[in-house]
């Protein structure tokens, strides 16, 4: 499993080892198979990030043998209103990510998924109790001198620029309409395809393996039973189930959200945020539907799924958990009291409301949510029942905070209980170094959802086995140069 260890408050995973298992018998033509793994020195990361600015000056004074001083920027002025509202709601994250993050350590520690780190080790790969050198701190990878610091994860950093630039998929999604009046095409996945042929058309496989396709002039590794919809926003109406479909009951949305730092770079295209309020989600979501939105750290977009997208969308918030990325050795990515960058990323959750039939699930949050159970639904038959939003959760688009004193919900599909949804949680793992690529939730979620659910995943630049992906670079980290023939 890519769960390693797992807890009330939180849970550590193992991207690296879910993706090796992915893709460790993928079909690679008629005659033969391979293993592939993701590149490596992608998980390589050593050490909490630093500026280029701050390594370069360390390296500077390390050569001139001049004694290193921690020193944090000066502010020149007093916060403003926005910059207190976003320290106060960050305050409280990181205190009780502090705590979490140093339980996790610790029993990963005791249970040998996570070395200590000494200067000058001698040990050999394999060391680490039941580990291998693909588990989530290296296994047992030998650590590294004190002067590696200065190399700011350079063998992570050097990986994360394979095919960076490369702006193929976008560009052929913005050429290519769909034909008109033609609201949704589909066709089954081949190991031969015209890029051309996959453009705002429905993907989709039965394959028990992963196999390696050539789609024009490149060739990617499509997952077993994925299905994919490569198109420009504008027509992602495509994807949504036509009327003898079943629609989804896990939505992920990744947006590229706008920031300062994009538009600087010019990284990828981004969205505004009113472009998400084009989404029609009742046209996808099965009644009960959990949606996940990661978001970015920045008070506007936090605010923005809250206050808008949420009740625009009949979605009743749920739960509020946080993804800390961490080095092999546990530490944070970054400083945590950074007012520049946090080592966490915030996962808004919450579940489409509507009549719960048919696979839909119910949320009420908290010891007294489950006692009043009972009265917070309209009884409109012995199964049919419609949840109001007053009952959901106990939580407001004003509201959403966690709360230790109602910090989970109970879930029933069909008269069975699921297991509990906590208000709040906390995902740590090793980061992939790759630009956006977000940890699997599948091993986390499964246990709040029903047997077999429906997934889909908006603004995917990756597929899994047994989800729906789509966005304008679906495609682009299944690129064989990703990866490694074992």
């Amino acid at each position: 499993m890519a769960v390693l260890l797992n807890t009330d408050q939180g849970a550590l995973i193992d991207h690296a080892l879910l993706l090796k298992r992915v893709y460790s018998n993928v079909e690679i033509d008629s005659k033969q198979s391979g293993s592939y793994l993701l590149k490596t020195n992608l998980f390589k990361i050593d050490r909490p990030f630093k500026m280029d600015s701050q390594v370069l000056a360390e390296q500077t004074a390390e050569g001139k043998g001049i004694p290193r001083r921690n020193r944090k920027r000066k502010r020149k002025s007093e916060l403003n209103v926005g910059e207190v509202e976003a320290q106060l709601y960050h305050s409280e994250i990181v205190q009780r990510v502090l705590g979490i993050h140093t339980d996790l350590i610790s029993k990963a520690k005791e249970a040998g998924y996570i070395q200590e780190e000494r200067e000058h080790s001698h040990s050999s790969p394999g060391d680490v109790k039941g580990q291998t050198n693909d588990s989530v701190a290296g296994g047992g990878h030998p650590p590294v001198s004190k002067f590696s610091e200065l190399d700011n994860n350079s063998a992570a950093r050097d990986a994360a620029r394979i095919r960076v630039g490369d702006t193929s998929l976008i560009d052929v999604c913005q050429a290519i309409a769909p034909p008109d009046n033609v609201s949704s095409t589909s066709r089954e996945m081949s190991q031969k395809l015209n890029l051309s042929e996959c453009v705002n058309t429905v993907i989709s496989n039965d394959w028990d393996n992963p196999r390696l396709c050539e789609i024009g002039k490149e060739s990617y590794i499509i997952p077993q039973k994925a299905t994919f919809l490569l198109s420009d926003f504008k027509y992602h109406h495509i994807i949504y189930p036509t009327a003898d479909m079943d629609k989804f009951d896990l939505i992920v949305l990744d947006p590229p959200w706008q920031n300062k730092s994009v538009k600087r770079k010019k990284m990828y295209g981004s969205l505004r945020d009113e472009d998400l309020l084009d989404i029609s989600l009742e046209d996808l979501a099965a009644p009960g539907c959990l949606v996940v939105v990661w978001v970015t750290n920045r008070m506007k977009h936090i605010k923005f799924v809250k206050d808008t997208l949420f009740p625009k969308w009949s979605v009743a918030p749920a739960a509020e958990w946080q993804w800390l990325k961490i080095t092999k050795y546990g530490k944070m990515i970054y400083d945590i009291s950074s007012n520049h960058k946090k080592p966490y990323e915030i996962l808004l959750m919450g579940h489409f409301e509507g009549s719960i039939q048919q696979g839909g699930l119910r949320n009420l949050c908290s010891a007294e949510g489950k006692r009043k159970k009972s009265e917070s639904f309209e009884t409109l038959g012995t199964t049919d029942k419609i949840l109001t939003k007053k009952d959901s959760c106990e939580l407001t688009n004003a509201n959403f905070k966690s709360s230790n004193e109602a910090d989970e919900l109970t879930n029933v599909y069909e008269g069975r209980e699921l297991r509990s949804l906590p208000c709040s949680y906390v995902i740590m793992s090793v980061p992939c170094a790759l630009h956006s690529v977000k940890p699997p939730l599948d091993e986390v979620l499964k246990r709040y959802l029903k047997e077999n659910p429906r997934c889909l995943e908006l603004f995917a630049r990756n597929m899994w086995p047994n989800w729906t992906s789509w966005g304008n670079e679906v495609l682009l980290h299944q690129h064989v140069d990703f990866y490694d023939l074992q």
